[in-house]
C-alpha cells in the first residue's frame, strides 16, 4: 500500500510539473507569434487557425497539469519531518478503561496517572499508533525503578519497526542499569553498541529511538547513545510495528509518548 501511495504521489508531480511547463511554453510560443508579427508591422495577422491550434493545445495542457492535481492524491502533509503521528498523555486516562487499541493484559495498568508494570516476568505492549512510513520516531517519558540485587539483570527496551515474528526484533534502545545498550535486533543475531547509563530511581527520562534514511539512533534525554553515528538501519526496511518491553525485577512507569515523523 506504500508503495502504490509513492507510485501516485511521484505521477502526480510529474504530470503537475509537465504539464504546467509544456502549458506555459506552448501559451509563450503563442505570444513570441503575436508580438513577432506586429514587429514586422504586416497587415497580415498569424492565421487564426494556428492560433486557436496552439491556444487549444495550451488549453489542454493545462486541464491535464490541473487535472493531476485535483485527481490524483496530495503529497501527505504527515509524512513532513516533526509532523507528530500519535501522542498520548497516561495521565487523560482513567484507570479502569484502557486507551483505544491498548491491549494491557494483566502485566500492565494505569496506575496514578502513569503507565505501569511490576512484574519480574518478560512482557511487552504494542502501541496501536498509525505508521506511514520507515522514517519515524518513538519518544518517551519513562521510569524505572530496578530491585536491590538486580543491577545489570532488569530492565527495559522501546522498539520500532518491530516485524511481529519475534518480540524484541527492529531497531531498539533500552537500559539494564548501570548498562545502556542500543540494538539492530534479528532473528538469530544482532547489531549491539553500548554504554554506561544509570538512571535515579525516582527520576523521569526521555528516552528516543528513530530511524532516517538508513540509520538508527537512540536518544537520552536529547543526547545520542552511545554515539551521534548511530548503527545501520537496513535489516527492517518497512516501517513495522512500536513495542515497549520489560523484564526482570524492576517497575516501569511509563508518563507520556509520542511517534513522530523524521
Amino acid at each position: 500500500m506504500d508503495n502504490i501511495e509513492n507510485f501516485f504521489i511521484s505521477l502526480k508531480g510529474a504530470l503537475t510539473y509537465f504539464g504546467g511547463t509544456i502549458g506555459g511554453c506552448l501559451g509563450g510560443i503563442v505570444s513570441l507569434i503575436v508580438i513577432y508579427d506586429r514587429l514586422k508591422q504586416k497587415p497580415k495577422k498569424p492565421s487564426s487557425t494556428a492560433l486557436w491550434r496552439l491556444t487549444g493545445i495550451a488549453v489542454v495542457s493545462l486541464i491535464v497539469g490541473g487535472s493531476a492535481s485535483f485527481f490524483l492524491p496530495n503529497e501527505p502533509s504527515y509524512l513532513k519531518p516533526g509532523t507528530p503521528w500519535y501522542t498520548l498523555n497516561f495521565s487523560t486516562i482513567d484507570s479502569r478503561e484502557n486507551p483505544q487499541g491498548w491491549d494491557f493484559g494483566t502485566d500492565w495498568h494505569i496506575k496514578n496517572g502513569l503507565l505501569n508494570s511490576t512484574t519480574s516476568k518478560y512482557s511487552r505492549i504494542y502501541v496501536p499508533a498509525p505508521i506511514y512510513s520507515p522514517d519515524y520516531f518513538l519518544e518517551v517519558s519513562l521510569q524505572i525503578k530496578v530491585k536491590a540485587d538486580n543491577n545489570g539483570k532488569a530492565g527495559f527496551g522501546i522498539a520500532i519497526h518491530n516485524d511481529h515474528s519475534e518480540d524484541r526484533t527492529g531497531y531498539q534502545g533500552g537500559v539494564f542499569p548501570p548498562i545502556m545498550y542500543m540494538r539492530v535486533k534479528g532473528q538469530s543475531n544482532s547489531n549491539d553498541s553500548t554504554s554506561t547509563f544509570n538512571p535515579q530511581a525516582d527520576s523521569f527520562v526521555t528516552y528516543r529511538i528513530e530511524v532516517q534514511n538508513t540509520t538508527a539512533r537512540f536518544y537520552i534525554d536529547g543526547k545520542p547513545y552511545p554515539s551521534p553515528d548511530g548503527l545501520a538501519a537496513t535489516q527492517y526496511p518497512d516501517k513495522g510495528s512500536v513495542l515497549i518491553w520489560k523484564t526482570g525485577a524492576c517497575e516501569i512507569n511509563i508518563r507520556d509518548l509520542t511517534i513522530t515523523a523524521t
